[in-house]
């Protein structure tokens, strides 16, 4: 699998509009999703670490992405310390990310934590919970000061139009989207290509937001 540099993968986000963040501890299951997701046109996603065996299914993914899914880049989520960041990236974080010229995109949820994150390098700063700190309105709010922020809102974020409309009318780059990507119920009946469908459909989607 090629390494892009962070700048690529930002603008590779920021074309794509949207980060798909998903985990699930049967690599067989994780690794239909992540198909499904890239015939559906994804080429950047966010595997969580939220499971005791997230580690080595994301090894897994990685290694059958490298051999079937050319162009895709995976990242992980919710890595809280150094210890989780060497063992998913082999880099501590913020500095050493930045010495990798490896992206970084740290979660905040105030003005504060937003412009510290971006004076230590944040390519894109993850607000979260998005939808909780006041949705479209807030992210309006700290664009007005500082638009030369790039924002990824996560956290509450739905598959509705309106919703995805009003994101990306308040500023944001992309948007993160986690289980309403991926209902329960058809991952249960392992119908993988109404997902690819449906992802397919979002991507068009954002792209009549920006004509």
């Amino acid at each position: 699998m090629k390494k892009h540099s962070k700048q690529k993968i930002i603008q590779l986000l920021e074309k794509q509009g949207v980060l798909p963040m998903f985990s699930h501890e049967d690599e067989n299951i994780a690794g239909s999703l992540l198909q499904a997701l890239y015939q559906g046109g994804v080429r950047v996603v966010e595997f969580t670490n939220r499971s005791t065996h997230a580690l080595k299914v994301f090894r897994s993914l990685k290694k059958s992405a490298a051999k079937h899914m050319p162009g895709l880049v995976m990242g992980a989520g919710t890595i809280m310390n150094t210890r989780a960041a060497r063992a998913y990236c082999d880099k501590m974080l913020a500095k050493f990310c930045l010495k990798g010229n490896i992206l970084w995109c740290p979660g905040a949820a105030t003005l504060t934590e937003i412009v510290y994150a971006h004076e230590l390098g944040a390519g894109l700063v993850k607000i979260f919970p998005a939808k909780q700190l006041g949705g479209p309105d807030f992210v309006k709010a700290i664009m007005a000061p500082c638009p030369w922020i790039k924002i990824m809102a996560t956290g509450g974020i739905t598959t509705d139009r309106m919703d995805l409309e009003a994101w990306f009318k308040s500023g944001v780059r992309c948007v993160g989207i986690g289980s309403h990507l991926f209902p329960a119920d058809v991952i249960a009946r392992g119908e993988y290509e109404l997902i690819s469908v449906r992802i397919k459909e979002i991507l068009e989607l954002i792209q009549t937001f920006r004509a």
